[in-house]
């Protein structure tokens, strides 16, 4: 993999430049805000932690951007790729920029920080804001440069081009997903609520990403989300071949879902046999899933008679 000359400039410094922005706002507002100002609220939202007003921007900073660049910095020291490293440097720190501003702004004019009331609902909007930098951010960085590979013990072919489907799901992460479903639905209505503004998107990213549908055919391999979205898609002049080799989720890839390693992109919802899908000028895409050899098999084929 080679990265762009922009490439890590742009994962290192955009972490800074929203927590510049964030800071520069705090600056703005110091005049405003009380002596002693509040960092902290208790379960029934009373504010129960407090830092002096001219520690407030040095604190404010060292969170949003400290961070977030030792997050990124981590991603790039284990070869992980540029784009996605980026996105979730420049997501995180305007995550924290939003959700540290929701809790300054409600202080502006007060006398006593106490006083001050939180909304849980920018928790929600803190995380649609991260999102949105996340997906600018993925877009405007440039590409890496990958050789692409070949597999080493390809599976044979099927005889002609076959058509496969499959499907992954892990029925762990469909109960984890229904019981913080539920649970953050029923805080929503007690003085918790705030918990419920991060249970509930936890629930929705846990059901989309715990159960996949995989398709060989004369469109490529395409591996899409039970609910539609999201989806991968490997065209049949992108892939090299494919192999089969065993997988181990926490070992290789640190959990579960969709994960990114130096190895690949993985679809990896357990420890087991996989299909190693190998591809030009992009890094193997690896989906553990029943009949991984069939899957192999026919990808193999659709090679063989292109």
């Amino acid at each position: 993999m080679t990265r762009h000359r922009w490439a890590v400039p742009i994962v290192l410094g955009l972490p800074l430049v929203i927590a510049a922005i964030g800071v520069a706002v705090v600056l703005a507002w110091m005049p405003e805000l009380p002596a002693q100002v509040a960092t902290h609220w208790g379960s029934g939202d009373e504010a129960d932690g407090f830092t002096s007003r001219g520690a407030l921007p040095w604190m404010f900073g060292a969170l949003s951007a400290l961070i977030p660049l030792f997050c990124s910095g981590l991603f790039l020291a284990l070869g992980l790729p540029s784009r996605s490293t980026a996105a979730f440097g420049a997501g995180l720190a305007a995550f924290l920029v939003a959700i540290l501003l929701s809790t300054v702004a409600p202080q502006r004019g007060l006398e006593d920080a106490a006083d001050a009331t939180i909304e849980g609902w920018w928790i929600a909007a803190s995380i649609v804001i991260a999102l949105l930098v996340a997906l600018v951010t993925a877009a405007l960085t440039p590409r890496d440069r990958f050789e692409g590979s070949t597999p080493a013990e390809p599976v044979p072919a099927s005889a002609g081009p076959t058509t496969w489907t499959g499907a992954i799901r892990s029925d762990v992460m469909l109960g984890i997903t229904g019981i913080v479903a539920v649970i953050g639905l029923a805080v929503l209505i007690t003085p918790l609520h705030i918990l419920g503004y991060v249970l509930v998107p936890t629930a929705l990213v846990l059901a989309v990403t715990a159960w996949w549908k995989v398709t060989v055919d004369e469109r490529g391999v395409v591996v899409r989300s039970a609910f539609g979205w999201p989806s991968i898609r490997v065209r049949p002049e992108q892939f090299t071949g494919a192999e089969v080799e065993h997988v181990s989720a926490l070992g290789e890839f640190g959990g579960w879902g969709v994960r990114m390693s130096p190895r690949g992109t993985g679809i990896v919802l357990s420890t087991g046999e996989a299909v190693v899908v190998h591809r030009r000028g992009a890094r193997p895409l690896i989906v553990v899933i029943d009949d991984a050899d069939g899957a192999a098999a026919a990808i193999n084929s659709r090679v063989r008679a292109s």
